[in-house]
């Protein structure tokens, strides 16, 4: 909790701040959670660290703000700004994200069908609407 008793992990539905504000690529944001205490290591619904969403977007700021204080990932080889960003960029992790973002995908559908089929009409929308979530 910061000095307001906000939660700097917090988020909806499974949603974590910091990995969001990796994929926004705002330093400005990033920053902030990080000195809030967020978790570094807590992954997106993907399985991505927030410093391995900010080096797929390119956000080299980001990586250098939160390679201090996440746990290093046993597939990066060079745990290292430039090893990260090489990673994050390489058609290995480019597959693997897409596979993950595919199985959420998946996963989303089919429980939005079977609420659908029960007649949860609201739950339906909730899963459906977490289909386009990664």
């Amino acid at each position: 909790m910061d000095q307001a008793g906000a939660d700097p992990n917090g988020g909806a539905d499974g949603i974590k701040a910091l990995p969001l504000a990796g994929c926004s690529g705002v330093i400005q944001v990033i920053k902030p959670l990080v000195e809030a205490g967020a978790d570094p290591n807590v992954t997106d619904m993907g399985g991505s660290k927030p410093i391995e969403v900010a080096a797929v977007i390119g956000n080299r700021s980001g990586v250098e703000v939160l390679i201090p204080v996440t746990s290093p990932i046993p597939s990066c080889v060079g745990w290292s700004i430039n090893g990260i960003m090489k990673q994050a960029n390489s058609k290995k992790f480019k597959k693997k994200m897409n596979r993950k973002a595919m199985e959420y995908f998946l996963e989303a559908t089919s429980r939005g069908t079977s609420a659908f089929q029960r007649k949860e009409y609201w739950l339906a929308v909730y899963w459906y609407s977490k289909q386009w979530v990664t």
